[in-house]
């Protein structure tokens, strides 16, 4: 059994976009930790799919924005039409895996729902 690398939170406030190579396509933020993060959209990714994602970020301490890459590991129909879309990040700098480490501690302190549960 593995145990979680990062934490992760559910209570980051966000705008999260993914583009297809054409446009960008709004989705929503499910989970997001510093290995990568869950998201739900009506658009289709495919397993394996490269995906690149832009972040807005709405915190107690600022507003900033991410631009991220990663690669679709699992993708699972969901309520609504959507399909629920977990991603790895591929590429990240040091400074942004620290910084969306930082967040999701500091979220953390305010929720209490900051996990390190088992992971595959």
């Amino acid at each position: 059994m593995k145990v979680r690398k990062y934490a992760r939170s559910s209570h980051i406030i966000s705008n999260l976009e993914i583009h297809d190579g054409i446009r960008w396509h709004k989705a929503t933020l499910s989970n997001i930790s510093a290995g990568g993060l869950c998201f739900l959209s009506k658009d289709d990714y495919g397993v394996g799919a490269n995906v690149k994602m832009s972040l807005s970020v709405y915190s107690q301490l600022s507003e900033f924005r991410m631009e991220l890459e990663g690669t679709v590991l699992r993708a699972v129909e969901a309520e609504g039409q959507q399909s629920e879309y977990n991603v790895k990040f591929v590429g990240l700098s040091d400074y942004l895996r620290v910084q969306i480490d930082e967040l999701i501690k500091n979220e953390g302190s305010l929720h209490r729902d900051v996990s390190y549960d088992n992971y595959e």
